[in-house]
Formats: structure tokens, sequence, C-alpha cells
């Protein structure tokens, strides 16, 4: 929290010192949840992200730019208390030009084809059934460099003792940094990339210190028919369980048939697998979606989506409407899923849709 308040107050001064441009906007929200099953319940919450952020040119074609948010969160299940989240959300500085972008602080790091199982998940974790898209950002020190011909290639240090993320087995050590990289490359008609991070877990001796590297492979081709690939292998240095060698792939497909204003189709398969050993992995897990589209009109749209994973012959259903009137969205969730989710692509943290219920969520934008 120390590192917040120092970061916020050199943006504030940074922000009075060069005059720059100024804006603020944000963005409120409400949702209901009623959940009728065995054990029935309801939940309510509200929620607010006001965002400042400032732009100014600095000459010689670089544009300096900064952006500081708050995730307020108050919300109430019936079979619980008031509960409430006050936390920053984005707070960064950027220095970019035509080729160079150069952004530290708390920010969104975020890259890969797949849509909706995603091995490169690796500092997000964006569930796609959240009509906001949020994510918890990361502490980093990011850079880009663009060539001419769009390949361009990323850098990445990260502090260590960062919060434990979605596919991380646990936390990194508070005192060494994180690093990694990318290299995306374009196609005649896509493109595709190479990514590498490693980082020390935490709760290691000194001289037991043991790594974690991550490798992930993704590419995109537009055919007529979208086709996309996306692949991580996860190696721990030495022997620490099942989760010592892990693997998971995505392959994926769209295509709008020219129904109406035009039917949105998507599949994606995913495969995930671990062990001890890269020879003896074992407890294969596959897990299958298909997703329909359709805007309905210029304000009205629909969606429905089904997971389909055959080892338990478990099948997770997602109906999803959605109205806009200028800066209000309402949007309404239907879902049926088992009671426990089993994979940890499924157990977003903003994701409450274990059984079957709806939620209703409103909006506003300003």
């Amino acid at each position: 929290m120390k590192r917040t308040w120092i970061i916020g107050l050199f943006l504030f001064c940074l922000c009075m010192q060069t005059n720059a441009q100024l804006e603020w906007r944000g963005q409120a929200s409400t949702w209901g949840l009623l959940h009728p099953e065995s054990v029935p319940y309801v939940g309510v919450g509200l929620r607010y992200i006001p965002e400042l952020s400032f732009q100014k040119d600095v000459g010689n074609g670089w544009q300096l730019d900064a952006e500081a948010a708050l995730h307020a969160h108050a919300f109430w299940m019936d079979h619980g208390e008031l509960e409430g989240i006050l936390k920053p959300y984005r707070l960064w500085l950027r220095a970019t030009n035509a080729q160079w972008e150069l952004r530290a602080g708390l920010q969104k790091i975020n890259f890969g084809s797949a849509q909706l199982f995603r091995p490169l998940m690796w500092f997000d974790q964006v569930d796609p059934v959240d009509p906001l898209q949020l994510t918890d950002g990361v502490w980093a020190m990011m850079g880009r460099y663009v060539w001419l011909n769009n390949a361009n290639v990323w850098l990445w240090a990260l502090p260590g003792g960062q919060d434990k993320r979605l596919w991380d087995l646990e936390a990194s050590r508070s005192d060494v940094p994180e690093l990694g990289g990318r290299l995306q490359l374009p196609l005649r008609r896509g493109e595709m990339a190479a990514s590498i991070h490693r980082r020390v877990l935490k709760g290691t001796e000194e001289r037991l210190r043991t790594s974690e590297t991550r490798v992930g492979l993704d590419g995109r081709l537009d055919l007529g028919l979208g086709l996309w690939y996306e692949a991580t292998w996860m190696g721990v240095s030495r022997n620490v369980g099942l989760r010592t060698q892990q693997i998971a792939a995505t392959v994926g497909a769209d295509y709008t048939l020219p129904m109406g204003n035009g039917l949105g189709l998507m599949a994606e398969q995913l495969f995930y697998t671990y062990g001890t050993h890269l020879n003896a992995l074992e407890s294969p897990m596959t897990l299958t979606a298909l997703s329909v589209s359709y805007p309905v009109d210029i304000q009205r749209d629909a969606r429905a989506m089904v997971y389909y994973e055959p080892r338990h012959s478990s099948v997770f259903g997602f109906l999803m409407w959605g109205r806009t009137w200028d800066a209000l969205r309402l949007h309404a969730l239907l879902y049926s899923n088992p009671s426990l989710l089993q994979l940890p692509v499924l157990q977003s943290s903003t994701s409450y849709f274990a059984g079957s219920g709806i939620q209703v969520t409103l909006i506003w934008n300003h």
C-alpha cells in the first residue's frame, strides 16, 4: 500500500507541474444474483471504478500519459454479512512514440489469441461471462518495440511478492523479481508469437530456490474462417508433486454465418495435463466450448455458451442478453453449471456461477 501512495503522489505532482490534459471518467454498476437451488440465496452488489487520466505531448514525437483508477465494491449475500473491497485498480505512467511504449506501475498485461480458455492468462484473469471484463492489474515495468512491419517485442519485469494468480502454483518470492518477454511476428494472413516468463516460488529456502519457467506459443490465421492456437508449458525446477510439469493448449475457430445481422459461431478445445515429469504426465483433461452470438440490432445482443467436460460428464451453460441506452447497459445472465468447478480456467475471481441461477447487472459509464 505504501508503494501505491508513493506512485499516486508522483503522478499527481506530475499532472500539476506539466499542465497536462486531464480527463475524468467512471463506471458505476449494480448487480443482483438469485440462486434458487436446494440451498437458495440471493446477493446484491454495488461497484464503482473512478478513473483519472492525463496525456501530454513532450516533443520529438513522444507522448506522456498516465492512469489512476480505484476499485470500490460492496456486496451482500443473504447467508453472510455485508462485505467490501477498496483497492487501487490501475496506477501507471507511460511514455510512447511511433514505435516505443514504456509503461510502469499497476497495469493490465494480457496477450494471446484464445478467447475463452486461455493458457496464456499469466497476468490477468478476465472472465468471458463477466459483462464488465474486470481483472486486477500487476505491478510491473513493461517495454514494447514495434518494427515497421508490425513485428514487435515485449520485455517485462515484476517485483517479487505478487499475489497468487489463476494458473500459479503459489505466489512468488518477495526478494526475487519476475522476468519475461514476448516476440510477435506478422504473417501474410495473421500472426504468431512466443512468450517466456520466469519467477522464483515463495516459501523456499535461499539454498533451495525453486524456480518456475513458462513458455508459451500462440498464433492466429484469417482464412475466411478464423483459426487460432495457444499453448503453455509450465515447469518447476524441482519436484513439487503432480503439478511440477504442466501443459495447457487451446485450439479454436470462429465464423459468421450470413443470417440476419450475422450469426457468430465460435468453438474452442482445451487440453490440460500435468505430472512430475514430462515423460510421465497423467490426469489429462479436456474442455470443449461452443459460443453462438447474434446482434439483434444496434442496441440489443444475445449470446449462448456451452462448455463440456467429458471426464465428469459436466455441462456448463450460459445464456446472455444485453440492452444498451447511450451510457447505460443492462446485462442479464442465466447459468446452469456443476456445483464444483474442476479447472483453473473456470475459477476466475469474478465468477459466482457454480450451480444454477440468474444474474442481472446494470452498468453506467460516464
